[in-house]
C-alpha cells in the first residue's frame, strides 16, 4: 500500500505528502496515475510466406505520471498559499525527483523516478480547489536509491578428493586445486526491469603484450547469454598514438566498461588520465546486462594477467 510520495524540485527542496495526513502539507492525494508497468511497444515483422509474423523488438516508452491533488485546510497556509506552493515544488519544464513509499505493514520500500513537469493545472474556480500535475519521465523505470556493488573472486578447479592416492612429483607436492585464468561473481538481481552494469578492472601486474595469449578480456553473463570482449593490444595501440613513450598496460592501470543504455563506454585510465578506448571493443551486437535472478558473471583472461574487478548496477522496477 502506498504510504506517501515525496517530491524534490530542481533546487533540492523537498516536500512529503502522506496519504493518511493531508493536513500536514495541505494536500490530499485524490489519485496518482502511471505507477504501474504500463504498456510496451512490440514490433512484429510480417512475413508473406507464413501466418502471423516474427518478433522484431520491444521497447517501453516514456512514463507519464499524473498527480491529482486537493487543497485542504491548513493551520497557517491559505488555499492560495497551498496553490503557490505547488508551483514551487512542481515548476513547469523543470526536472524533479519523485519518491513513492509503500508498506506491507512490516517494512517500507522506497521507489524513485526522475521526470520533467509537463503541466501544472490548478482548478482555481472549482468549489473544491486542487491541482493536476503531469510529469513525463524519459527513463520509465523506478529505481532504488542505493547502487548494488560486488567484487569478483578468483576461481579454482577442485582437484582434492577422497579417497585419494598421492602421486609424487619432482618437488614432492600434493595438488589441492588449479587456479584458473578467470574471476567470477554471482550477482543476485532483485529488480524486474533489466539493467546494464559498470565493470571496473584494476591491473595488479604489468601486461607483457608480446607474451599474453589471448590478448583479450571477455566478460560473460550465463543467465542472459551475453558477452563483451575487448582487446588489450588494441588499447595499447590507441594509447601509443596519443601518449609519447607509452609502453603498455602496467600495474595500477584501470579499465572501466559501462553497458548502461545511453551510457555505453569503454575507458582506460593510466597515470590518472582517462582515455576513450571504445574502438578496442570486439563487435558482438550485444552488451552484458543483468536480469531478474542469479547472474553468474565471468571475466576470462590470460593467466599471467593479474586483476581485481568489481561490478555495480542500479536496481530497476517496472512499477511500484
Amino acid at each position: 500500500m502506498i504510504q506517501s510520495f515525496t517530491v524534490t524540485n530542481h533546487t533540492g527542496k523537498s516536500m512529503m505528502c502522506e496519504l493518511a495526513n493531508p493536513w500536514k502539507e495541505g494536500l490530499a492525494i485524490a489519485s496518482i496515475d502511471g505507477l504501474g508497468p504500463g504498456q510496451a511497444t512490440i514490433n512484429v515483422a510480417d512475413i508473406s510466406s507464413m501466418d502471423g509474423g516474427l518478433f522484431n523488438s520491444a521497447r517501453k516508452g516514456t512514463r507519464n505520471i499524473i498527480l491529482n491533488l486537493i487543497f485542504v485546510d491548513h493551520d497557517t497556509l491559505t488555499i492560495e498559499d497551498i496553490r503557490r506552493k505547488c508551483y514551487v515544488y512542481f515548476p513547469l519544464k523543470k526536472n524533479i525527483k519523485l519518491k513513492i513509499t509503500t508498506s506491507d505493514g512490516k517494512t517500507n520500500k522506497d521507489f524513485y523516478i526522475d521526470g520533467y513537469v509537463e503541466s501544472n493545472e490548478p482548478a482555481i474556480f472549482s468549489s473544491q480547489e486542487g491541482v493536476t500535475v503531469s510529469i513525463l519521465c524519459p527513463q520509465p523505470f523506478f529505481y532504488k536509491s542505493l547502487t548494488q556493488e560486488q567484487r569478483f573472486s578468483v576461481s579454482s578447479n577442485p582437484d582434492f578428493t577422497f579417497a585419494f592416492s598421492k602421486v609424487p612429483t619432482n618437488n614432492n607436492e600434493l595438488l589441492m586445486g588449479d587456479v584458473v585464468p578467470y574471476v567470477v561473481t554471482d550477482v543476485y538481481y532483485e529488480g524486474d526491469a533489466d539493467t546494464g552494469i559498470v565493470l571496473e578492472l584494476v591491473f595488479r601486474s604489468d601486461v607483457d603484450h608480446d607474451e599474453i595469449d589471448p590478448d583479450t578480456i571477455r566478460i560473460d553473463n550465463s543467465l542472459t547469454n551475453t558477452a563483451n570482449i575487448f582487446s588489450l593490444s588494441k588499447i595499447k595501440t590507441l594509447i601509443e598514438a596519443q601518449l609519447e613513450g607509452y609502453t603498455g598496460i602496467v600495474s595500477g592501470d584501470k579499465i572501466t566498461l559501462s553497458t548502461i543504455k545511453g551510457e555505453k563506454s569503454l575507458t582506460y585510465t593510466h597515470n590518472g588520465v582517462t582515455y576513450n578506448v571504445l574502438s578496442a571493443m570486439e563487435p558482438s551486437g550485444e552488451w552484458v546486462y543483468l536480469t531478474a535472478g542469479s547472474n553468474y558473471l565471468v571475466i576470462d583472461k590470460d593467466g599471467s594477467v593479474e586483476i581485481t574487478a568489481s561490478v555495480r548496477n542500479k536496481i530497476y522496477y517496472y512499477g511500484v
